[in-house]
This record gives C-alpha cells, structure tokens and sequence, in this order.
C-alpha cells in the first residue's frame, strides 16, 4: 500500500485560521498525487494519499478526512465506484468528494454525480479551480453543525452546485486590426 503523508510546517500559516483540514487525495498517478499534496500543503490543509479505492477504504476506516478528493481512473475499483461506496456507509454520507477525471464525456460527470460526488473537475487540473471548489464547499457547509475542521459538517445535500468557472486569461493575442498596403485610402 502506498500512502503518502503531508503535513504542514509549523507557523507557516496565520494563527486566525482555525483547527487543521484534512484531506485524502486517492489518485494512482504518484506525480498527481505529489503535485496536489504539495498544492494543498501550501494552502494550508493538513494531507494524506493513497494510490487505490482499497487503500482508501482502509485508511477511511481508521481516520476522519473533511475533505476526499479522488480520480476515476483507479486500479481495482473505479473511483465513481468507491465514490458509491463511500456514500454507503452512515458515517461518510456526508463527506464532501471532489471527483477528478481526464476522462471526457457528459456520461461521466452524470456517472459521478450518481454516485454521490459533491463536484467534479476535469484534468489536466486547474489548482486555482480546485482551490475555488474547495471554498465553495466549505462555505455551504452549515455553520451550526458540529465540525472537527472546516469541512466535517454536514452538507444540505451530496451535490453542492458550483457556478461555471470564469473564463480564463485569452491565451492569445485581441485579433489586430487589419493593415493596408502604403498608397491605398480606405
């Protein structure tokens, strides 16, 4: 099994900013894996990975996450299907799954949402956007619930509506404007 732990560094972040997010990242791409431990690590949550739904389920059973995000291409069981198992179980109905996939097609955005994901994100993965449904989800979260972190209350539903991504910075140039030959009037 493989697992991956990330903790932050201490006094890296403001004192204000409350007790530790946990998040599982479930991806068997060990450069994914590393490279959004590294990213949440740095936004300041608290970060575990595992390279399978099995190893999930496992490490789900002995911890409490406020957070999972997980990839649909798994080795053993899909993550849309450890994402329908999760939802099984009384004690994760509620926790909040981002669903990532490089995958396209309507299908299995439907697919996930069945299952029970609170959101889903395409690959190759915009981190800003990530960071974005992250908050998006911790803001819905009812703040009367009890919470061992940012994320554990319970959510309204498993589905949390996130408004369509801002259109990104143009990668190219504004279309110039067209230029005449010397001599001619226009």
């Amino acid at each position: 099994m493989t697992t991956i732990n990330a903790r932050k560094p201490q006094g890296v972040l403001n004192e204000d900013m409350g007790p530790p997010k946990r998040i599982l990242v479930v991806d068997d791409d060990l450069d994914m894996l590393t490279g959004l431990k590294v990213s949440l690590l740095a936004w300041g949550y608290d970060v575990d990975g595992v390279t399978s739904g099995e190893n999930a389920v496992s490490w789900l059973m002995r911890n409490d996450p406020d957070l999972v995000i997980l990839d649909v291409n798994l080795p053993g069981m899909s993550g849309i299907d450890l994402c329908a198992q999760l939802r099984q179980q009384p004690r994760l109905q509620e926790l909040p799954i981002i669903v990532l996939t490089g995958l396209q097609g309507p299908d299995i955005e439907e697919r996930a949402r069945a299952a029970g994901a609170s959101a889903y994100l395409n690959k190759p993965l915009n981190l800003f956007r990530l960071h974005e449904v992250i908050d998006t989800i911790a803001r819905s979260r009812p703040p009367s619930a009890p919470s061992s972190g940012l994320l554990a209350t319970a959510l309204p539903s498993p589905t949390v509506a996130l408004a369509a991504a801002p259109p990104g910075p143009s990668e190219s140039a504004p279309p110039a404007k067209p230029v005449e030959p010397e001599g001619e009037a226009s």
